[in-house]
């Protein structure tokens, strides 16, 4: 109930974004752009990342499979190290996907100390958000993620 009353508290004064039945929606996702930048040496986010999921002013993107096909339209993935805690970003992210998607739900693997969001909207049809700790196992080459602590997985696919 204490996590439920503070996502209310948190869609009473964020910024909303288009939500799932918005006919700008439809239009498709290129035309939101994020204006966080990133400060590693890695692949941005894609141009069409939606700004109402947020990210911090120093994050890593790790892993970059976001394209735009024929066949499923927009796909974003990523894979972003993240700095602070778990628990911070499941407060954070639990507060803008629920005032920004619709039919979000939280799953947790208390086993492997992970969290799962599902939803849609925004034009997406399909939306998976994960958390999990850092294990620096998505590093390549020169890219050190270790001081950022918390990886988020996000996987987006735009309604057709």
């Amino acid at each position: 109930m204490f996590l439920s009353a503070i996502f209310t508290a948190f869609l009473l004064t964020a910024c909303g974004g288009p939500g799932g039945d918005d006919p700008d929606a439809e239009q498709g996702v290129a035309a939101r752009i994020t204006t966080t930048a990133n400060t590693g040496s890695t692949p941005g986010l894609p141009e069409y990342f939606p700004e109402s999921i947020p990210l911090p002013d120093e994050y890593i993107v790790l892993r970059n499979d976001s394209r735009q096909s024929e066949t499923h339209g927009t796909e974003i993935g990523l894979n972003v190290a993240l700095p602070g805690s778990i628990d911070e970003w499941l407060q954070t992210y639990g507060e803008a996907l629920e005032q920004n998607f619709e039919d979000v739900e939280l799953t947790e693997d208390p086993s492997s100390r992970s969290w799962r969001f599902s939803f849609h909207g925004q034009g997406f049809e399909v939306g998976n958000l994960y958390l999990n700790r850092n294990r620096g196992y998505l590093d390549r080459g020169d890219i050190d993620s270790s001081h950022l602590p918390v990886i988020l997985t996000l996987s987006l696919t735009e309604k057709r």
